[in-house]
């Protein structure tokens, strides 16, 4: 099990992740980058598991750090044209700068808001490098404290909306813990990555 807490101001996030059960390396991941002025985040899980998954998550992770930037619709299309012949992945980005989130994701994967009540937002049908639909980005505001986590579907849909909201206050790397130990699942790999901004 891999948890960090880097901060990164006017964010903090947290991320935990760990793989199936029967594997020693996970085919999810996931980015946290400062682009100055705003921040790029995503949850990237690779189709399947084992080392090939690892490898292709890794090479997802590194690819986005390089050519980070606000425009997520483009890097959704520019990486689906790297992945071409791949197994391919599902992936959520979403680019945080004042007053707003925006989000495009693809495959399995969820964003969810937290203030008053979490906010789910599913990801499009399709596969990076293999099925792209046509990308429609989801806006809505962000607002001081709100809390946004991206989970791969190695953590369960059938969230209990009290109990994510009775771990709200709680230290991000606490939240993330909670998440997987309630809503993880064992044969599959799964992460969960949470973002606070805190202007």
């Amino acid at each position: 099990m891999e948890i960090t807490q880097p901060t990164t101001p006017p964010y903090q996030h947290a991320h935990i992740g760990r793989p199936c059960f029967g594997e020693t390396v996970t085919g999810d991941g996931y980015v946290v980058i400062d682009l100055e002025d705003s921040l790029l985040i995503g949850i990237i899980d690779v189709l399947g598991h084992g080392e090939e998954a690892h490898e292709l998550a890794r090479f997802c992770e590194s690819w986005l750090k390089s050519h980070a930037s606000s425009d997520i619709l483009g890097l959704m299309h520019e990486l689906h044209l790297e992945l071409k012949g791949s197994r391919g992945t599902a992936m959520t980005l979403a680019h945080l700068k004042p007053p707003l989130l925006r989000t495009v994701g693809i495959g399995n994967t969820m964003l969810y808001r937290m203030k008053d009540q979490p906010k789910g937002v599913a990801a499009q049908s399709g596969i990076l490098g293999q099925i792209m639909p046509t990308l429609r980005m989801v806006e809505t505001p962000l607002i001081a404290g709100d809390l946004i986590f991206l989970a791969t579907d190695g953590i369960s849909e059938h969230l209990d909306n009290l109990l994510l909201m009775s771990w709200f206050s709680l230290p991000l790397n606490r939240f993330c813990v909670e998440i997987l130990r309630e809503y993880g699942k064992e044969h599959d790999d799964a992460t969960c990555l949470a973002v606070r901004y805190l202007p």
